[in-house]
């Protein structure tokens, strides 16, 4: 999975995904700002390294929309329903909690 995160005019960041599964995404503005690292760039480092396999991006690779939508418009309601419908494992719950804690450390350590 190819991740690039784009510093856009004033204080925004877009992510664009390209991934081997899964249907092609929208590149999306990044939530919250940082001159230097965008805070979706702190969770993509702390998830690969702790190996957070339910946090965003192991969602992403594995083949989940998450919090991107499809390219295709008719395919994003469709894909929308059957994610809104099935049931989150408790282990992507807990994946997703560590990811969020782990980032709010790594930012002001960075700094």
């Amino acid at each position: 999975m190819e991740v690039t995160f784009t510093k856009a005019p004033g204080r925004r960041y877009f992510m664009t995904v390209v991934r081997e599964s899964g249907p092609r995404l929208e590149p999306r503005q990044g939530p919250g700002y940082h001159d230097d690292l965008p805070h979706d760039a702190v969770h993509f480092v702390v998830e690969s390294e702790a190996e957070l396999l339910g946090g965003v991006f192991g969602r992403l690779a594995r083949g989940e929309s998450n919090i991107f939508v499809a390219s295709d418009s008719k395919l994003q309601r469709r894909l929308a329903r059957r994610e809104a419908r099935r049931p989150r494992p408790r282990s992507d719950r807990e994946d997703m909690a560590r990811s969020e804690a782990l980032a709010s450390l790594c930012l002001p350590l960075w700094e």
